[in-house]
């Protein structure tokens, strides 16, 4: 991993907590509705593209910005 700047290991932070946040909404959602997601297809494609990209970022981060 490379040696991180402060703004870095914030923005890294922030990405990581934003997937967490995300996953547990849609884990949340999918509990209260008896184990099923009651949103739209493009809205649950949406969400987890969101999560995909906060991950990539967060990777990109971690290797310096790649």
């Amino acid at each position: 991993m490379a040696n991180l700047t402060l703004k870095q290991q914030d923005l890294l932070s922030q990405n990581i907590d934003q997937a967490h946040s995300t996953i547990m909404f849609l884990l949340d959602h999918f509990e209260e509705n008896d184990h099923e997601f009651k949103f739209t297809g493009e809205i649950t494609h949406n969400q987890l593209w969101l999560v995909q990209t906060l991950l990539e970022n967060a990777q990109k981060a971690m290797r310096g910005g790649e």
